[in-house]
């Protein structure tokens, strides 16, 4: 796995001159190696050599019993005893060393059986008892309510979101922030029912859409439904197949649909240069394009399924400057009446966004908008200690948090315009020590 690890990185290793690094480790890797193999290699030609001298004392034992008896035994007989006698040393032998293969191996079947104890999901289309089809036209709104919602992965873990409040209204930006552990992730897979939510309240998931528990719909019409939610990850997330069924998996859109989704992502160009157009061979895990590609190719699959309710995992983390530029204006522009959600760890991206929560610990511990959160007084003014998005500020260094403040100060400005509200004259403290 080193090796194979090594030769990913190429490119990594050549740019940061860590060859000489990993080459060294590479032959301890080796070297470590080695002696297993060889400490496994001496154990079977010992096993070997003792087993062979087993049945060399056996058949010497049947020979001298044969030439005791031999008055009384046929020739016939005598040759069948003698054949297997010399047939039971190497048998033994490929008993003795296929054994301890056949126990490793089953360890494979054990993992397979553990899997198959895993509880299923219902097939989809097929509704339980405990779900409903989802009511025409929704999401309508794009409105989500957490009511004290709780996850926890599998028993005997601590909760990665204990007791989650938070209220987003129909179309607005927000960004979830937060160190590494807080729960920003995990209110994802609570909001697409991967792990199945609950409240602390005892009743439902604790997420209501639009006014729905999404606990009471069947799986399909939360993950999968056209205009309903709709997620961009940070790695992208593409099938073996063409581009068509990567974008449309379940054929609920024309080819025009198609294109024009493609021609949005800027990717139409791409796909018609190929003689098989929307048929285009996409190989397993989309290797046959840039990392780049892949990531737009997520991009047109939202934009084709218009959803009410975009979650995006910072989708722009892994791509270069200009792909990251043109996915935020895209984003802003196509989903401008879409209730965007987005799990941030560039705080750059987010300042110009409605709302910002902060969460630590699986809780919200700050909601606000960007500049109100940047500019409110000191949560304590004994030691003057910061509010917890500011904090995040500042830790990306003063010329960074300087960028935030002015992008969070236009925005602001800009919807007190919008809204006619011209009552801003809000002053903090911001960046003082």
């Amino acid at each position: 796995s080193h090796v194979a690890e090594s030769l990913d990185g190429l490119q990594c290793l050549r740019a940061y001159g860590c060859g000489e690094r990993f080459a060294v480790r590479c032959d301890e890797h080796t070297d470590n190696n080695t002696r297993a193999v060889f400490c496994f290699n001496s154990a079977n030609r010992w096993l070997g050599v003792r087993v062979e001298s087993i049945g060399a004392i056996i058949s010497l034992g049947a020979a001298v019993l044969i030439w005791i008896v031999r008055e009384d035994l046929t020739g016939g007989l005598v040759g069948l005893v003698l054949v297997w006698v010399l047939n039971l040393s190497v048998s033994t032998n490929y008993l003795c060393i296929y054994t301890p293969q056949f126990e490793a191996a089953m360890t494979s079947v054990e993992r397979i059986d553990e899997y198959s104890q895993l509880p299923e999901e219902p097939c989809y289309n097929q509704p339980t008892d405990k779900t409903t089809t989802a009511p025409t036209g929704w999401p309508s709104n794009g409105a989500i309510e957490f009511r004290g919602t709780c996850l926890r992965y599998r028993p005997g873990l601590p909760r990665a979101l204990r007791g989650l409040w938070l209220s987003i209204e129909g179309g607005e930006r927000v960004a979830l922030v937060g160190r590494t552990g807080a729960g920003k992730s995990s209110v994802a897979v609570a909001l697409f029912r991967l792990v199945e939510p609950w409240s602390e309240l005892g009743e439902g998931s604790g997420i209501l859409v639009d006014g729905v528990d999404i606990g009471t719909l069947r799986r399909e019409d939360v993950r999968g439904r056209h205009g309903g939610i709709c997620i961009i990850t940070q790695d992208p997330i593409i099938f073996s197949g063409t581009v068509r069924s990567n974008l449309d998996p379940f054929d609920q859109h024309s080819d025009e649909d198609v294109w024009r989704a493609l021609s949005r992502a800027r990717l139409d160009k791409l796909v018609r240069a190929h003689t098989a157009m929307l048929a285009m061979p996409v190989q397993e895990g989309g290797s046959n394009f840039s990392l780049g590609e892949r990531q737009l190719l997520c991009l047109a699959r939202a934009l084709l399924c218009r959803p009410k309710v975009l979650v995006m995992d910072e989708a722009t983390a892994s791509v270069d400057r200009a792909t990251d530029d043109f996915v935020q204006h895209t984003v802003r522009a196509a989903f401008r009446d879409c209730t965007l959600l987005t799990i941030a760890h560039r705080l750059q991206t987010i300042a110009d966004y409605d709302k910002v929560v902060v969460m630590d610990a699986g809780r919200v511990v700050e909601v606000g908008a960007p500049y109100d959160l940047l500019t409110a007084p000191r949560e304590h003014e004994f030691n003057k200690r910061p509010g917890s998005f500011l904090r995040l500020v500042q830790s990306c260094g003063p010329h960074v948090a300087m960028q935030i403040l002015t992008t969070a100060a236009e925005a602001k400005l800009l919807r007190e315009r919008r809204w006619g509200d011209h009552h801003s004259g809000t002053k903090g403290h911001f960046l003082t020590s």
